[in-house]
């Protein structure tokens, strides 16, 4: 009841009994006293209150006193003379109830008192705390996901219910941000909910820290802000999905390929599980693997000595939280495969030439020593003479040309013995030329004195052939600030005075062969835009087909997207009889470097397809130019295979007999590969791999080892 209405009855009680004994009513003796309330309300912990509370019987005026308990109230007693009292105050914020007493006392008989107990906080129950919890106890949720949740309040007799709260769950590299303050914590909405009520938690569009964040939750009663509960929301930025690297392979048996793996969302003690499957058998069939790294979720592919059933495995990488989500590679075994070994060479070999130098049969090797022309060392010529068996005696020098850059072999007079031509740096570093040197071979494995011949200021890269149908053996030559200039043999090791074709490019590389099968010998010369590549134009193809007495048309260019191209190879790419061509390129910039390779398929009339994009390759800079590509079948199979440097190795693509390849395969040389051959060193009919390494002063001959 409130005050004011109980005050008013208590007045006309009052009057009342007035008239009752001014009515000549009889006197009574006073009635015991006692506090006519005959209960008081439960307050609650932190929620103000006030009570009225009555006294009848006894003598007026009365005493009236709160004892307050060990805990206090901050009550206030509005009287102390009348027959009523009002109470007020604050309950101290505390986890339990406290209790106080209300005494009233008779004036006229201090003995004569009615006392009355009172508990503020807890429950009118028994003084139970109040305490919160939520349903449900924690969540994971992916971005923008939603959850609903209920808070339950116990022994709150306000009924005030809670309200809603989020917060980050921070770490280190976080520091002090917070929800709306650095960090989207989703929204929580309504923000306030009566007991039992439900409330929607949505996620953020996005994860502050990837793979998940997490959120705190948290409802804190109403009647009681020390009591609260709180879950924990774990937001992942989608399902759990695995990556694996490289997706296909192509390896070579008893070859290795490194793997890597990638966990999208999985927490972070996530893992996984290498696995081999699309091959029936153990080990030594399927292959097995190596070095496998749970920290950087990396596997070395171990493939077996033989290739297997179907040529092909599959390799499969697992998340060990959620075995459901993997990825696969499929690895291709390739027959190919070669044996290595080294043999002592000259200072910095530049290039490699292959013929029978002394006449037994079997194949030599002449290798261009570029030498250090800062130093004075000129280079020279290294003869390794073949023994038949794959293997070489150990190295002639000889004397040709001054810091040696190509080497070609072939019979410039005519006697049956193996001659060489070579294009050499020159005098370019104090402002001369480069040269031509031509040795004519003894027929032993040495040679007779150089010949020195002279072509524009910088010739490089050599093509041999019978460009005028004489019978005699001419060559080619390139030169980068010119063309390409044509020297006729006269067939007694001499040459007639060369002839300047222009090509609308800055030569690099040549290769010679019949583009318009006319039984006549073109010209296909690689080459960078006319300026160098400082300009916006494309690098070219430049095709020069012979006429049949020495003379050539027109050059006809087509563009390439090589940057610059650095060497190139002829041969039937796509098995329809016409000669294609293959093209390597190299460019760095900004510590970046690529090798690209392309193909040129031939029409067969001498015009050709536009450029199809095999392989590129990136490296450091400071890694040497590749200038070696050739065409070659490497398994035996009819179809064409390419093989190139690979900067630090040799890669091999192999063809698919359509003039598309594979690939690449990595078979290891020395130091600073630079260029290479081909031939068949030990007779086995199996073309074979020599290679010129520049840094390590020697080559690296690659037998091929390749299974039937």
């Amino acid at each position: 009841m409130k005050p004011l209405a109980h005050a008013i009855l208590v007045a006309l009680g009052l009057i009342c009994l007035g008239l009752l004994s001014g009515c000549g009513g009889s006197t009574s003796s006073p009635q015991p006293l006692k506090i006519a309330t005959t209960s008081l309300p439960n307050g609650t912990v932190g929620t103000p209150y006030m009570q009225t509370i009555q006294a009848t019987g006894g003598v007026a005026p009365f005493t009236w006193t709160v004892s307050v308990g060990a805990l206090p109230h901050n009550l206030n007693l509005n009287s102390s003379a009348t027959d009523q009292e009002t109470i007020s105050g604050t309950p101290n914020t505390q986890q339990t109830a406290v209790a106080f007493s209300i005494t009233v006392t008779d004036s006229a008989n201090q003995s004569a008192s009615q006392s009355y107990s009172v508990t503020i906080g807890g429950s009118a129950s028994g003084g139970s705390p109040i305490s919160v919890s939520i349903l449900p106890s924690s969540a994971s949720l992916q971005e923008s996901g939603t959850q609903q949740f209920a808070a339950t309040v116990t022994n709150d007799p306000t009924n005030g219910g809670v309200t809603w709260s989020l917060e980050v769950v921070q770490t280190s590299a976080m520091g002090s941000l917070t929800c709306n303050n650095g960090v989207d914590c989703g929204q929580i909405s309504p923000s306030s909910t009566s007991s039992g009520a439900s409330t929607m938690y949505t996620a953020p569009s996005s994860v502050f820290t990837p793979p998940t964040e997490q959120v705190l939750v948290t409802a804190t009663s109403v009647a009681d802000n020390t009591k609260s509960a709180t879950v924990t929301v774990t937001i992942s930025s989608g399902p759990i999905s695995v990556i694996i690297f490289p997706t296909a392979a192509l390896i070579q048996v008893t070859g290795t390929v490194h793997f890597g793996a990638g966990l999208v969302n999985s927490p972070p003690n996530g893992s996984v599980s290498w696995n081999i499957s699309g091959c029936a058998g153990g080990a030594t069939v399927c292959g097995t693997f190596a070095n496998i790294n749970n920290s950087s979720l990396t596997a070395d592919y171990v493939a077996p000595a033989t290739v297997p059933p179907g040529g092909k495995v599959s390799v499969t990488v697992t998340s060990t939280v959620d075995n459901t989500k993997s990825s696969t590679a499929v690895v291709t075994i390739s027959p190919i495969n070669f044996t290595s070994q080294n043999y002592s060479a000259g200072s910095s070999p530049n290039a490699v030439a292959v013929a029978d130098f002394n006449g037994d049969g079997k194949l030599d090797l002449a290798v261009a020593d570029y030498g250090n022309p800062s130093s004075g060392d000129n280079g020279g010529i290294s003869i390794l003479l073949g023994n038949g068996d794959g293997t070489f005696q150990p190295a002639i020098s000889a004397t040709g040309g001054k810091n040696p850059l190509f080497i070609a072999a072939g019979d410039f007079n005519n006697d049956g013995k193996q001659d060489l031509v070579l294009t050499d740096f020159g005098d370019r570093s104090s402002g001369g030329n480069g040269n031509l040197t031509v040795l004519l071979g003894n027929g032993a494995g040495t040679f007779q004195s150089p010949i020195t011949l002279t072509a524009g200021p910088e010739p490089f890269d050599l093509a041999l052939g019978d460009f005028n149908n004489d019978g005699n053996l001419d060559f080619t030559v390139t030169d980068f600030s010119a063309g390409v200039y044509l020297f006729l043999g006269n067939g007694d090791g001499t040459f007639q005075s060369p002839v300047l074709f222009t090509t609308g490019n800055s030569p690099v590389a040549i290769a010679a062969q019949d583009f318009n099968g006319d039984g006549t010998l073109d010209l296909a010369i690689a080459g960078f835009p006319p300026g160098g590549l400082s300009t916006t134009a494309n690098s070219t193809v430049a095709i020069l087909l012979g006429n049949g007495g020495g003379t050539f048309a027109p050059a006809v260019s087509y563009p390439i997207n090589t940057l610059g191209p650095t060497s190139m190879a002829a041969g039937d790419l796509n098995g329809d009889s016409k000669s294609d061509l293959a093209i390597t390129s190299f460019i760095c910039g900004f510590g970046l470097c690529t090798s690209d390779t392309v193909t040129l398929l031939d029409n067969g009339d001498g015009t050709f397809q536009p450029e199809q994009d095999l392989w590129l390759a990136r490296c450091e800079c400071g890694e040497l130019t590749p200038l070696s590509i050739h065409i070659a079948d490497l398994s035996s199979n009819g179809r064409a295979d390419l093989v190139q440097i690979g900067f630090s190795n040799v890669a091999v693509l192999p063809g698919n007999g359509d003039g598309t390849f594979q690939g690449p395969l990595y078979f290891g040389a020395d130091a600073a590969p630079f260029a290479l051959a081909i031939g068949d060193f030990n007779g086995d009919g199996k073309p074979d791999i020599v290679v010129a390494n520049k840094d390590s002063n020697d080559v690296t001959v690659l037998l091929n080892a390749t299974s039937p």
